[in-house]
């Protein structure tokens, strides 16, 4: 059973790199490509600076809005397992005998 978690927890070790890496190198490449594409054409005088800059600034305010997102679903997840913990916490049952449970009370002190 520890071995399986074990297991499980070394695979999303590497995977998880992996993917993250490949999402940042499709990002810079992208961005990139889109910078020498607008480059060449203010080369030759199809486009202004002010247009590329633009284009680049949509793009990284669309680039935030993902990674907001994300972020939101990343703190859903989240307050969902701390949710199911909170109710695990308040409906287990005690399995001590009566006479050793201490009522509330007597935790007070004088």
């Amino acid at each position: 059973m520890l071995m399986q978690h074990i297991g499980e927890f070394k695979r999303d070790a590497i995977i998880t790199p992996l993917l993250v890496a490949m999402c940042m190198v499709f990002v810079v490449s992208g961005r990139m490509a889109l910078i020498y594409l607008g480059a060449s054409l203010i080369v030759a005088g199809d486009l202004n600076a002010g247009d590329l800059t633009s284009l680049l600034m949509y793009c990284i305010n669309i680039l935030m809005s993902l990674v907001m997102l994300s972020m939101t679903i990343v703190m859903i997840t989240m307050s969902s397992a701390s949710a199911r913990r909170v109710v695990e916490v308040l409906t287990e049952q005690c399995d001590m005998p009566a006479a050793k449970r201490r009522s509330p009370s007597s935790r007070m002190g004088p």
